[in-house]
């Protein structure tokens, strides 16, 4: 990590912990601090996790419902038992059954739970998020929620509200009565994760998915191939794979995907692949049958010949995979930046080419790489397409960008077009590449925050304003 960024990090930090006194009890514990809330005076001890009654209304409740209460609990109370367990050790401490249901029944506290579409899917719209958490006293609390996801986020802040007393190890609620009305600002929350330059586990992944739940971010961009391997597996090409990835051990499986894809709805975060080219692509040349399709040049080690037919047949094969695995997904990412132009003066037959075509500039070669890439794609889908941003490329009105946030590029990249932007920061940790990226139409506010997958940093409450942007540290 260079010296300017850890610098940077530990200033922002001191900023918010110097403010940390002027916020009120709610704001300092829930993150992000909710759209609206009140909250009262009283105290509450909990005597026993297990005096919790955690009442989901409606007649099918889904069991990821249930899995998702087990997990809080789990998370919030460390219970290494069930509350049926500990209520079979009881019976030898209590004299009789009833005065077992007596005690249990003073004590007991009765959380519902109103989920009105209890589908499990990840959110549409801001509105799918939003949720009502009302914890009125010792005896009864409640989560309101339109959708599954309102859930989540909801039982998040309330997972955020208990606290532990280290000293005499009893959980304990402050400032009764709380009610929280909340629902995010922004549509887009994410984090990027690179597999290709650097490999992770499924439970890595698995567990970045968790550390989103627990931030309530929404999207993970999935960077799964570059230059450096091909871990994505192809039912069109396998030996992309086995030949493109690192090794044998360091490539995804079919069914790895899908417990990606399953466990990331489970947990409210859609996973959107991206699968860049025509830059960044050494390693789809890398077995015998693809091996003319790539040059080995420039900065960015390996780019696709866009004069070759194969090119567009590896292509293809490898769009129907994208599609058929990330069906559940909203969104597919092209990639698309940091092309050398020159790159393509290795080879004369892509000069005659160009001029069979009538194109005079590699950045109008650029151009019908993404036109042919675009119609392949139009052919079996009609999801969504973002792009990292390029000033030299024209873009279609339907095209979503990915903008690296140097606000003077704003205007060569949309040429006067109405056309969905997405604003970054992106930092190295240790080799790792991390970004947080969180979307608006209105490019007057641009949401920034730093997430490191295991380790995060809850930056909070500070504003810088800029010429055209104004820059938040800390997803509301």
């Amino acid at each position: 990590m260079r010296a300017q960024e850890i610098f940077f990090i530990f200033f922002l930090i001191s900023l918010i912990t110097a403010k940390a006194t002027d916020v009120d009890p709610i704001s300092q514990k829930v993150l992000p601090k909710p759209k609206n809330y009140t909250y009262g005076t009283e105290n509450f001890v909990i005597t026993d996790p297990c005096i919790i009654q955690y009442k989901p209304l409606g007649q099918k409740i889904p069991s990821q419902v249930y899995e998702i209460i087990d997990f809080y609990k789990t998370k919030i109370f460390q219970q290494q038992q069930s509350c049926q367990q500990q209520k079979r050790k009881l019976l030898t401490k209590i004299d009789t059954i009833q005065q077992q249901k007596q005690q249990h029944q003073q004590q007991q506290i009765i959380f519902e739970i109103n989920i009105k579409d209890t589908n499990i899917t990840t959110s549409k719209s801001k509105e799918d998020e939003k949720y009502t958490l009302k914890l009125v006293n010792s005896t009864y609390w409640s989560l309101d929620a339109d959708k599954y996801v309102g859930f989540l986020r909801g039982i998040e802040t309330y997972s955020q509200l208990i606290e532990k007393n280290q000293t005499s190890g009893q959980f304990f609620i402050q400032n009764l009565p709380i009610q929280i009305d909340d629902m995010p600002d922004y549509f887009y929350r994410g984090l990027m994760i690179d597999t290709s330059r650097h490999f992770f586990s499924v439970k890595s992944i698995l567990d970045t998915i968790d550390s989103m739940l627990y931030n309530k971010l929404n999207f993970l961009h999935w960077h799964i191939t570059d230059a450096d391997s091909f871990p994505f597996p192809l039912k069109s090409f396998p030996n992309i794979t086995t030949f493109g990835s690192l090794s044998s051990y360091q490539q995804y499986t079919f069914d790895d995907v899908q417990k990606i894809i399953t466990y990331g709805i489970l947990k409210g975060v859609q996973i959107i692949p991206e699968i860049d080219s025509p830059g960044h692509t050494l390693s789809w040349g890398k077995s015998q049958q693809f091996q003319n399709i790539t040059l080995n040049c420039g900065g960015y080690q390996g780019q696709l010949d866009p004069s070759l037919d194969q090119t567009y047949e590896a292509l293809k094969g490898i769009l129907e995979d994208m599609k058929d695995q990330f069906s559940n997904s909203d969104f597919v990412h092209f990639g698309g930046d940091e092309v050398d132009e020159q790159c393509w003066d290795q080879r004369v037959t892509i000069k005659q080419f160009m001029e069979q075509k009538k194109i005079s500039t590699y950045s109008q070669l650029q151009d019908y790489y993404r036109f042919e890439q675009k119609k392949l794609w139009r052919n079996i889908s009609k999801k969504p397409v973002i792009y990292w941003a390029n000033d030299n490329i024209n873009v279609q009105e339907d095209d979503i960008i990915q903008w690296w946030g140097y606000s003077n590029s704003i205007a060569n990249i949309l040429k006067g077009k109405k056309i969905r932007l997405y604003c970054l920061i992106m930092i190295n940790f240790i080799q790792m590449w991390v970004m947080v990226i969180v979307t608006e139409e209105v490019m007057e506010q641009c949401i920034i925050g730093m997430l490191y997958i295991h380790l995060i940093l809850k930056l909070k409450g500070l504003k810088i304003k800029y010429q055209e942007l104004q820059v938040v540290f800390g997803a509301k």
